[in-house]
């Protein structure tokens, strides 16, 4: 009998039997992530792009806590919602690991040679769209990519993700704002921060000064 605990990862066949009983009295805690044809398919699709291969995940107990962290990590970004594009950056970066390390088929890295050019139109168009939920599918489209090949090259190339290069152009466009004059309020959802909260704890975890502070340090008050 295969016993599972604290940072294991669970794979079940489909179709496949499968039953469980907690063996102390201390209860247990278990999230379930389900792909089905469709799911697996899109899946496949996000890392050999126009390959037509199918993947699946070798079926077992993998005692591996880093993937458990990233699992859980994107099932919670997507129980509480968020910027689309680090829900995605999240989903994809955990599937990356669960395909990579445990799935029947081997994930090729995507040719480098035009990888710095690829990156280059994602970030322009970033730039230029940067108050707007743009998503992975978009920018792994623009960048001729698989969306996971498309990831892992533009942190390779710029040194972090897509959303936190995003996150970087919306910081400095909303101190423009705040100069400006405007209530953090509104310079929030100008600049495309889903809300106020998420808005106000990035901006004092970058500038160590909430967007209410540093409004009246440049004279304005709301």
């Amino acid at each position: 009998m295969d016993r599972s605990s604290v940072g294991t990862v669970w794979v079940f066949a489909p179709g496949e039997y499968h039953w469980g009983r907690v063996i102390a009295d201390t209860g247990w805690d278990y999230r379930v992530i389900y792909l089905d044809a469709a799911a697996l398919k899109t899946v496949s699709q996000g890392f050999l792009q126009a390959e037509g291969r199918s993947l699946t995940v070798t079926a077992g107990l993998h005692r591996d806590p880093q993937l458990s962290r990233l699992l859980i990590e994107a099932h919670e970004s997507s129980r509480i919602g968020g910027p689309l594009l680090k829900r995605q950056m999240q989903w994809w970066r955990a599937m990356g690991m669960l395909f990579g390390r445990y799935g029947s088929s081997p994930l090729k890295r995507a040719s480098t040679g035009k990888e710095h050019h690829k990156v280059a139109i994602a970030k322009d168009y970033i730039a230029a769209h940067f108050a707007e939920d743009i998503s992975i599918e978009q920018l792994a489209g623009l960048a001729g990519l698989s969306r996971y090949h498309f990831i892992r090259a533009f942190r390779r190339r710029c040194g972090f993700p897509p959303h936190a290069y995003m996150n970087q152009l919306r910081l400095s466009a909303a101190k423009e704002h705040l100069r400006a004059g405007k209530s953090p309020t509104q310079t929030a959802g100008e600049v495309g921060f889903y809300d106020q909260s998420h808005f106000t704890r990035l901006f004092k975890r970058t500038y160590d000064i909430t967007p209410g502070e540093y409004s009246e340090l440049m004279g304005h008050r709301h």
